[in-house]
């Protein structure tokens, strides 16, 4: 689901017709603590078959990386809150307008953070 559908209500609603739920997560302070939180060792690296297009790089990507933790969101609603993963996805945030040759002191990431209780594993190895 979009990040429109994430709420407490709607999570409810879809686990009490006893379904799974995917829902992409806005990057509020509680989500920022909690992707600040995954160790660096956490983090596997990805590479996609075909690079994808990024509109905020305005570049197309072909690697990321993914870490996920358990999170429980909607705690300050009493007896709403959920324990479920949080996978999230970062690529690396390039400074276009920086000179050639002028490699960055630290990496900058985006996040893009999903919050579900699908049992799927994280990153499946492709088969070669």
């Amino acid at each position: 689901m979009d990040s429109a559908y994430y709420n407490a209500a709607v999570i409810g609603a879809v686990r009490g017709q006893g379904a799974r739920f995917s829902v992409t997560v806005p990057a509020n302070s509680s989500i920022r603590a909690a992707i600040a939180a995954i160790g660096d060792d956490a983090w596997t690296a990805i590479r996609y078959p075909r690079a994808i297009w990024d509109d905020q790089l305005d570049c197309w990507i072909s690697d990321a990386e993914v870490a996920e933790t358990g999170y429980t969101a909607f705690a300050s609603k009493k007896g709403q809150a959920v324990t479920a993963r949080l996978i999230v996805r970062r690529v690396r945030d390039l400074n276009k307008k920086a000179p050639a040759g002028q490699d960055e002191l630290f990496p900058v990431w985006r996040y893009h953070a999903v919050f579900t209780d699908s049992p799927f594993e994280l990153v499946i190895s492709s088969l070669s």
